[in-house]
């Protein structure tokens, strides 16, 4: 497998279908399987053992890699999607107090945002490309959540020219994963856009750092306090009480930024159209929102959502927002499954390879899921536990650290 593979690969994609035959190959290969590209050792595994020894027991061993920091580091400098080891630990750290739950989850801000959305859906039965209003929806979301002021591109009241920040954000994302694709030889494609696009981006996010930044520093405590108190919850006003260097404050609100956005427009993307084809599910999640539990709509009532709570479960497992997850191994290492005849026996993975996780095809396999595994069928949730066979939120110390914002529904 090499070239061959290769021209596979390419064919999948235009014909749009590059996952489906991933599964193919795990399929007809097996659960765990290699290949080589241009010199580079690459592995794909879809078994939960590997899956929670890359992710969890043997997460030393591996980090994203090169590849991917070239990739992130031009957009996202030392971003906690962007690093591995200290630099990563340190990010992580940074974060984590400004992810409460409590602090995040926000719903007068969704209300308020979801109403706009609901104004830009079309008077008549038309169809309508939902995917796209919902990235508008999240974009204006998370950048009010982020800087305190809301791109506003559902309704076209933009703000200090951020109209133009969702073009910026989805070029440059575009690029960096061309990047990844394309590794080295990424330097071949010099792209003025993507410059103009990062310049631009950047400069937005630094001119709210630095209004943040210098709020901190000529604040008393008490005043602080106070502020505190009147104002609605922002993630860099909470980020900059900790450390005041713009860098890594616009690197980790830049992260965040891109992190959060597409992930969920593509989780209720994907929902909706299923739930397009599916009348019955419809029905019943209608009938559970018109329930007297969830007329007053705040945190406590969606925990009684459980059909909703049941849908989002499984679109994310029939269509995983992060289908291929990639690491790189930083030393030799052995996974659990692969090796032998049969795969069942350990697979010896040398330094410097790829190891691609098949979130798609594990979501699917019928010896987890059973027979209507490629099913959508939200009441499997009353009972399944899955374990490592579902990582929709990735796993171990590097599981996605805005899922608690799922957590309540």
């Amino acid at each position: 497998m090499g070239l061959g593979l290769v021209r596979r690969v390419v064919d999948a994609y235009r014909a749009r279908r590059v996952l489906q035959l991933w599964t193919e190959l795990s399929s007809d290969i097996g659960h765990t399987f290699e290949f080589w590209v241009l010199g580079a050792r690459n592995f794909v595994t879809d078994e939960p053992e590997n899956v929670k020894a890359i992710l969890s027991t043997e997460f030393s061993t591996f980090d994203h890699g090169p590849n991917r920091q070239c990739a992130y580091s031009p957009l996202l400098g030392d971003g906690i999607f962007a690093v591995d080891g200290a630099k990563w630990r340190d990010a992580r750290f940074l974060l984590r107090p400004s992810f409460a739950k409590s602090q995040i989850c926000d719903i007068s801000l969704f209300e308020r945002h979801f109403g706009n959305f609901l104004e830009a859906l079309p008077a008549t039965t038309a169809a309508v490309d939902l995917q796209e209003l919902f990235k508008r929806l999240f974009m204006d979301i998370i950048t009010e959540m982020l800087f305190g002021s809301s791109t506003n591109t559902l309704n076209a009241k933009n703000d200090d020219g951020l109209d133009a920040f969702s073009d910026a954000c989805e070029y440059t994302q575009k690029v960096v994963w061309r990047k990844i694709a394309l590794g080295p030889k990424a330097r071949l494609w010099p792209d003025s856009k993507d410059r103009q696009s990062r310049h631009f981006l950047h400069n937005i996010v630094d001119r709210y750092v630095e209004q943040s930044v210098l709020t901190q520093q000529q604040s008393t405590e008490k005043e602080k306090e106070a502020e505190n108190k009147r104002r609605r919850y922002i993630f860099l006003e909470h980020l900059a009480e900790r450390t005041q260097d713009r860098k890594v404050l616009r690197d980790q609100l830049l992260s965040t930024l891109l992190g959060g956005r597409d992930t969920t427009s593509t989780l209720l993307s994907n929902l909706f159209w299923i739930l397009a084809r599916s009348p019955s599910i419809w029905r019943e999640l209608q009938k559970e929102a018109n329930s007297p539990a969830l007329q007053l709509l705040d945190m406590e009532a969606l925990k009684k959502a459980s059909l909703a709570r049941q849908c989002l479960q499984e679109s994310l497992r029939h269509h995983p927002v992060v289908p291929i997850n990639q690491r790189w191994a930083n030393q030799n290492t052995v996974l659990p499954r692969g090796g032998g005849p049969r795969g069942d026996a350990p697979l010896f993975v040398p330094e410097g390879s790829n190891v691609f996780i098949n979130v798609w095809a594990m979501h699917k396999r019928k010896d987890i899921w059973g027979e209507d595994a490629e099913e959508f069928k939200p009441d499997r949730w009353e009972s399944i536990r899955p374990g490592w066979g579902y990582v929709p939120f990735g796993g171990g110390p590097r599981i996605c650290i805005g899922r608690k914002c799922f957590d309540p529904v």
